[in-house]
C-alpha cells in the first residue's frame, strides 16, 4: 500500500505489516480507522512517499480547510520513502491510495487505487477509463464490473473486512447501548457537513424517545479532517473499542456506500441501515433495512424485545461479512493477478459506456480475444 506523505488515512508511518502483532499498526493510526481491516486481510506492508502532485485535487483540498495541518504533517509522519526505494517488483499486487505514481510497464505486478473522496473529479471519470498505467480503479462505491472481464478496468470493490481479527484487538463485550452514526443525525438536524447545536439537540431528543444510552463520535466532525496536535495516536483504536461496547448500530444517511456501518458490523454490533445504501444492502439482516427514522426505531425495538432475532441477526451479517467483504473480492483481486501475470491481457478496449461496465458484448470480445491468443501461442509452441 502506498500514499503520500499529506495524506491522514492509514498509519502515520512507512511500516512492514506485523505479522505477530498486527494491532500495532494502530499506534500510529491517529485518524480514521478505515483500511486497517483491509490491510490485515492482505497483510499488507505500507509505504509513504514524499508529496507527488501538490495541485491534485486531494492535497489542495488537505491545504484548503486546514492550511495548518500541512505542518503536522511534516512534524509527525515517519519513515517517508523514495520511490525509487520501494521493492515494487517483490510484491503480486500495490495499491495506491490516489494515483501519484506512473507503474513500470515492465512490471508483473498489478497496479491498483483507491480514491479516499467520492467527490474528488477523479473518481466519476475513474468509471469510465482507469488512469493510465493502472490496471485496476477499485471503485468502493460500487458502480463498476462485479467481475475481472480485462485489465484495465475499474471493479466493484468493498474496503475489505476482517472480523475475527478486530474482534480480538478491540473486544466483543457488549452494553445495551446504541451507536448512532454522527452523519445521519447531522442529516436530521439540517447540518449536512459539520456537527452543530442543532446536531446536538437531536441526538438529546433520540436518546430520550428510544431510552437507551446514545452514543456518536461527534468530534470528528466539528471540524474537516479534524486532527489534534499532537495527533492522539490511539483515536483509532479507541474509536473500535468504544463501537464495539454498542450492542446496536443506526445509520440511516452517509456521504458514500456506508462504511459506517460495516465498521459495526465487524464488531458484532447488531446493524440498522437504509436500503438505500449499497453496504447497508450487502450487510443488513433484510429485517432491519429501512425506509426512514421512524421505520428504523420501530425496528430497534422489535429486535430489543427479541433475544432469537438479535443472534439471527448477527449471524447474518458474519456470513455477509466473509463472503462478500473478504472471499469474494479477494477472489476478484487473485484473478487479476493471475491475468497480469499470464501475458494475456486485452488491451485497448473500451471498458465502460456511460461510466459503467458494457456486459455481455464486453465478455464475448474479451473471449474471442483470449481464444485467438491461445491459439496463436499453441502454433508457436
Amino acid at each position: 500500500m502506498i500514499k503520500e506523505q499529506a495524506d491522514p488515512f492509514g498509519p502515520w508511518s512507512s511500516v512492514r505489516y506485523p505479522a505477530e502483532r498486527p494491532e500495532l499498526l494502530l499506534s500510529r493510526w491517529p485518524f480514521k480507522s478505515a483500511y486497517f481491516e483491509m490491510t490485515t486481510l492482505l497483510q499488507a506492508d505500507w509505504y509513504i512517499i514524499p508529496q507527488q502532485d501538490p495541485r491534485s485535487w486531494f492535497a489542495r483540498r488537505v491545504a484548503l480547510y486546514a492550511p495548518e495541518r500541512q505542518r503536522l504533517f511534516d512534524a509527525y509522519v515517519t519513515g517517508i520513502t523514495a520511490l525509487s526505494s520501494i521493492p515494487l517488483d517483490a510484491y503480486d499486487v500495490i495499491l495506491c491510495f490516489n494515483p501519484m505514481i506512473r507503474p513500470p510497464r515492465a512490471s508483473k505486478a498489478l497496479f491498483t487505487y483507491f480514491l479516499h473522496e467520492h467527490v474528488d473529479p477523479l473518481y466519476p471519470r475513474s468509471l469510465k477509463r482507469v488512469r493510465f498505467g493502472f490496471d485496476l480503479f477499485l471503485d468502493h462505491l460500487m458502480h463498476s464490473a462485479p467481475e475481472v472481464f480485462s485489465l484495465p478496468q475499474s471493479l466493484r470493490f468493498p474496503y475489505l473486512r476482517n472480523p475475527k481479527l478486530v474482534r480480538s484487538v478491540a473486544g466483543v463485550s457488549k452494553e445495551d447501548a446504541v451507536w448512532l452514526d454522527a452523519k445521519t443525525v447531522m442529516w436530521m438536524s439540517g447540518d449536512s457537513s459539520l456537527w452543530t447545536d442543532r446536531s446536538e439537540r437531536s441526538a438529546h431528543e433520540l436518546s430520550g424517545r428510544w431510552g437507551l444510552p446514545l452514543r456518536v463520535r461527534r468530534q470528528l466532525y466539528r471540524g474537516f479532517w479534524r486532527i489534534e496536535d499532537p495527533p492522539r495516536w490511539t483515536d483509532a483504536l479507541e474509536y473500535l473499542a468504544d463501537l464495539g461496547k454498542c450492542r446496536y448500530f443506526v445509520s440511516l444517511s452517509t456521504g458514500g456506500a456506508g462504511q459506517a456501518l460495516t465498521d459495526a458490523a465487524s464488531l458484532g454490533c447488531i446493524c440498522i441501515g437504509s436500503d438505500k445504501l449499497a453496504y447497508h444492502r450487502m450487510v443488513c439482516h433484510p429485517v432491519l433495512l429501512c425506509r426512514d427514522m421512524g421505520q428504523a426505531e420501530h425496528r430497534l425495538r422489535q429486535v430489543i424485545r427479541s433475544p432469537q432475532l438479535q443472534q439471527e441477526v448477527v449471524d447474518w451479517q458474519n456470513r455477509m461479512l466473509e463472503a462478500r467483504f473478504a472471499q469474494e473480492p479477494l477472489a476478484l483481486l487473485e484473478r487479476a493477478v493471475r491475468l497480469k501475470q499470464s501475458g494475456l491481457v486485452p488491451e485497448g478496449i473500451a471498458t465502460a459506456r456511460k461510466g459503467f461496465w458494457t456486459g455481455a458484448s464486453l465478455c464475448t470480445f474479451h473471449a474471442e480475444h483470449l481464444r485467438r491468443r491461445l491459439e496463436h501461442h499453441l502454433k508457436q509452441a
